[in-house]
């Protein structure tokens, strides 16, 4: 393993907190919270690389191994946290939006869900995905199906690091150039690009116009494994690229608007991820932005960041749905009080004992995976067929079934309560 960097936790807790903010609905002081989720990214990439680097350079690289380690980290509290919120979905949902729920749920278990809310259109930044307790998966998609080819690559040129940087170099072009011009490239280069006019979102939610997010974390590793720059550059060039890293990220939460810019990504990803890039390659604990990132409550926050991340939609939205317009404040804050409190006991009682190797197997882990999985699945089947028999019923015209749905309506997932 590579040294633990506690100001990577904290950089972690910037870029979760935003994003909390933004989904509660404050938007008019965090217009850009929705850009931890690049931070995220960057992050992502620099610490996976440097592990696979150190295990390549001490001979202890194993695809099998990294795929435990990704099992380990992400799927017993993904797996929680959608019988949770199948649970609520199935009591508190309408027809069609238990419908949509289930063929969510299906596409979360095969790692493709930003594929799916690519597919239907849904654009992250509508009022829809207010009420979607699963939207934010469509990350850890592009986390994962990334994941499964770039250790690939690293074990097929593990000698031949140049041709490595080579070609993670020509795809960072492309997924950034693709990120930038996709949508308006059918009338530039016709049919080849037609998907990107197609669908308003492709950008958005396919690892094609995301990569090169992640990758600019692996180049991180790359050059901070040849050069160290806290010695090698002085302790106040240190000071300010590590200051200037923090401000951008700033700025790009209070101002980066989605209604006031391109579709997202664009150019203007490359604020929050230069200025994660340079915290990473600068803030060091030494220098003020890596002191202020270190503070125990941040570096909290960051350790129990994947759990608050996973947990936060989800209570936001089924609290929500059980609120009318009246009391939507007071929810919001009932939500965030719920968020932190969730995300520790999820931290400590899953994320923890699972990755703890003493405790359960490889063997164990791959076994656990495969039968949450199958279960969910028979979960998501069940949810939509659910919906299909409450809808039937709705149909026929049955009074005192829709005559409950009137009151459920009112209260939960309607479109016209939530103006959708």
């Amino acid at each position: 393993m590579f040294a633990y960097r506690k100001e990577i936790d904290g950089l972690r807790s910037i870029a979760v907190i935003p994003v909390i903010l933004y989904h509660a609905g404050f938007t008019t002081y965090f217009s850009g919270g929705y850009v931890g989720v690049d931070i995220f990214f960057v992050i992502s990439g620099y610490l996976i690389t440097s592990i696979i680097e150190k295990e390549c350079e001490t001979g202890t690289f194993s695809l099998i191994n990294f795929y435990e380690r990704r099992c380990r980290r992400i799927l017993p509290a993904l797996f929680f946290i959608l019988f949770f919120s199948s649970v609520f979905a199935y009591n508190w949902m309408l027809p069609e939006p238990l419908k949509e729920f289930g063929e969510t749920l299906v596409s979360v278990i095969c790692l493709t869900s930003n594929i799916y809310f690519w597919w239907i259109d849904d654009g992250y930044f509508s009022k829809v995905t207010e009420l979607n307790p699963l939207v934010h998966t469509w990350s850890l998609a592009i986390e994962e199906q990334f994941y499964f080819i770039f250790p690939l690559l690293f074990y097929i040129f593990i000698k031949k690091k140049y041709y490595l940087i080579s070609i993670l170099s020509f795809f960072t072009v492309v997924s950034l150039f693709l990120a930038q011009w996709g949508g308006n490239l059918e009338s530039m280069l016709a049919n080849p690009f037609q998907m990107f006019s197609q669908h308003r979102y492709a950008s958005f939610y396919l690892p094609v116009g995301r990569i090169w997010e992640l990758l600019f974390g692996a180049f991180i590793s790359f050059y901070l494994r040849t050069y160290d720059l806290h010695r090698t550059i002085s302790h106040r060039s240190n000071q300010l690229f590590s200051l200037f890293g923090l401000v951008l990220i700033m700025i790009s939460v209070v101002f980066l608007d989605s209604r006031n810019i391109p579709p997202f990504p664009n150019c203007y990803t490359l604020i929050p991820t230069c200025g994660a890039t340079l915290i990473i390659l600068f803030g060091h604990e030494n220098t003020l932005v890596g002191y202020l990132l270190s503070i125990r409550p941040l570096q909290w926050i960051g350790l129990i960041s994947y759990s608050a991340y996973l947990w936060h939609q989800p209570l936001l939205v089924f609290i929500r749905l059980q609120s009318n317009q009246t009391s939507q404040m007071l929810s919001t804050i009932l939500g965030l009080s719920m968020i932190f409190p969730f995300s520790a006991l999820s931290y400590f009682f899953i994320e923890q004992p699972f990755r703890n190797k003493e405790r359960f197997s490889r063997k164990q882990i791959f076994c656990i995976s495969g039968l949450a999985f199958v279960i969910t699945l028979i979960l998501a089947l069940f949810l939509i067929q659910t919906a299909h028999n409450r809808s039937l019923i709705v149909s026929n015209e049955n009074d005192s079934y829709v005559s409950d749905l009137t009151e459920y309506g009112n209260r939960q997932y309607t479109r016209k309560a939530y103006d959708l």
